[in-house]
């Protein structure tokens, strides 16, 4: 679905915005940085994202339907009911 997809594209956009805003030069375009759009085909359990937290340690955590999801800015790591049977639920 491509509304979820833009969803998670967005939440995304915004944490990384929000975490280095402060470390941008303002001499330099914004172009120059990238920006990319992960999704189902890149390990999320589900394309949209109900929550998202940036730890101090630099991991990205986003809460899906699907289970909760570290991204450490190369690949997903999946925390669900699948890979961890304490979680009885991933609500």
């Amino acid at each position: 679905m491509p509304g979820r997809r833009t969803a998670v594209g967005i939440l995304t956009l915004l944490a990384v915005l929000a975490s280095t805003m402060a470390v941008l030069d303002p001499s330099k375009p914004l172009p120059q940085y990238s920006r990319a759009l992960w999704t189902t085909a890149n390990g999320l359990p589900d394309n949209f994202g109900q929550a998202l937290i940036q730890t101090r340690d630099g991991y990205l955590w986003l809460g899906t339907t699907e289970g909760v999801v570290r991204f450490d800015g190369t690949q997903f790591t999946v925390f669900g009911t699948r890979n961890r049977p304490a979680m009885r639920t991933t609500r």
